[in-house]
């Protein structure tokens, strides 16, 4: 396996602080050296670029994403490659600005001729590539992010999601609140799309399933926000019975250190978006009981197929724990290969062609893409955090999982949505 780096250019804009994709990259293409197999008359590989925001606040996602990747590079490439041939990737970062993401995924298609994208971090910068994706037609796979508008009323052919979206989160976490006892709510989301989506959905939801919940204070932080105090006793003056956060990242691990010393926890019960790296980033600070919420983390899915991964994870990255987004990202391999070999060629229409409707084994199980809007069949997992000593963070226990039938619009909605 082959891995290009990034041009001089592009790396001297981070001069002063090291680029943690370069050891990825380093690491990918010594595996390469050790491990790849001799291709008969050095045959055109397979060319997959990759873009998404590799270093910064966002390298907790992307790394073990990007570790993934390399996992299911190195097993298509020890089995002999796709169609006879190598994988090569070819790495973007996208810095998570619209922009520079416009910019890079332009880059991949226009200079370095790649047969298929995946990637996409931050809703609105995978909104914004997969419009260039159309607009080139050229497939591509995103694996971060999760606007629903990415395969609802903006989906087109050439864009395949494979995480649950947040409108399928949002209905999923509305159907566990709504069994709550309480009455009084406030929502926290960060002041951009992603946030705006993922408190609204479940907000309407809950009109329909409980009209007796009031929304009593909304509070919208910047991304990047620090400081939560303001908000945290802003919610305790108001006493809502439900805090629902779906802030992420560092800013979660923020609202979280500055909420226990008000007792937060204690007065209040607390819902949000607890995957594995924001519980990893926390560690033993986590609170117990509280209501979580993940697209697929290894503890949520205890099947043969996931210990094994996991086991085979560990033993590549130094007994690291994979997170959801390793594993969409080892999918967006497995996918890619099983389309170019089902497709027979590289040939960008046909290999479309072949992703749509695809099916294939993952350590989620059986993942489908939706024929119509290429929305992958994922569940969506929502349990109470706990400690479990067994490992270094907290995980889920009493865990519901909701299947996508139960939480994606119909085709027929979708089609509506479009035609407006």
């Amino acid at each position: 396996m082959k891995i290009v780096q990034q041009p001089k250019e592009a790396t001297r804009m981070r001069l002063g602080r090291i680029n943690p994709i370069s050891f990825v990259n380093l690491s990918l293409s010594l595996c390469f050296l050790l491990t790849a197999p001799l291709y008969v008359n050095a045959a055109e590989p397979i060319k997959i670029g990759v873009v998404c925001g590799m270093s910064g606040f966002g390298y907790s996602y992307t790394g073990p994403y990007l570790n993934g990747v390399k996992m299911a590079v190195e097993e298509v490439n020890k089995a002999g490659g796709i169609l006879g041939r190598p994988i090569e990737l070819i790495s973007r970062d996208d810095e998570i600005k619209v922009d520079i993401g416009v910019r890079e995924i332009k880059y991949l298609i226009m200079k370095e001729d790649v047969d298929i994208v995946i990637g996409g971090f931050g809703s609105n910068v995978a909104l914004a590539q997969s419009e260039v994706a159309l607009s080139m037609k050229v497939p591509f796979i995103v694996c971060l992010a999760n606007s629903y508008q990415i395969t609802e009323a903006k989906g087109h052919r050439y864009v395949f999601q494979l995480p649950p979206s947040t409108r399928m989160e949002g209905n999923a976490v509305a159907e566990y609140m709504a069994k709550l006892p309480i009455k009084k709510l406030w929502t926290v989301g960060q002041d951009y799309e992603f946030g705006r989506t993922l408190v609204g959905i479940p907000v309407e939801r809950l009109k329909v399933l409980r009209p007796d919940i009031q929304v009593i204070g909304q509070s919208w932080p910047k991304l990047g926000e620090k400081e939560q105090t303001p908000y945290i006793t802003q919610i305790l003056a108001s006493k809502p019975e439900l805090v629902y956060n779906v802030q992420w990242g560092a800013d979660m691990v923020a609202f979280i250190k500055q909420a226990k010393p008000f007792g937060l926890f204690q007065k209040a019960s607390f819902a949000g978006i607890f995957d594995q790296p924001l519980l990893s980033a926390v560690g033993k600070d986590m609170v117990e009981g509280v209501i979580g919420f993940s697209r697929g983390d290894f503890f949520a899915i205890q099947t043969d197929a996931m210990k094994s991964f996991v086991k085979s994870y560990q033993a590549s990255f130094q007994g690291q724990y994979p997170t959801s987004y390793s594993i969409f990202g080892y999918e967006a391999i497995k996918a890619s290969a099983k389309a170019i070999t089902k497709a027979g060629t590289t040939d960008k229409e046909k290999i479309t062609d072949a992703l749509t409707g695809l099916s294939f084994d993952s350590p989620r199980g059986q993942v489908k893409f939706r024929e119509f809007d290429n929305i992958a069949n994922g569940s969506v997992y929502v349990g109470k955090t706990y400690n479990d000593p067994a490992y270094p963070f907290f995980i889920y226990k009493d865990i519901s999982t909701v299947p996508a039938d139960k939480i994606w619009l119909s085709v027929e909605e979708v089609k509506k949505l479009r035609a407006k």
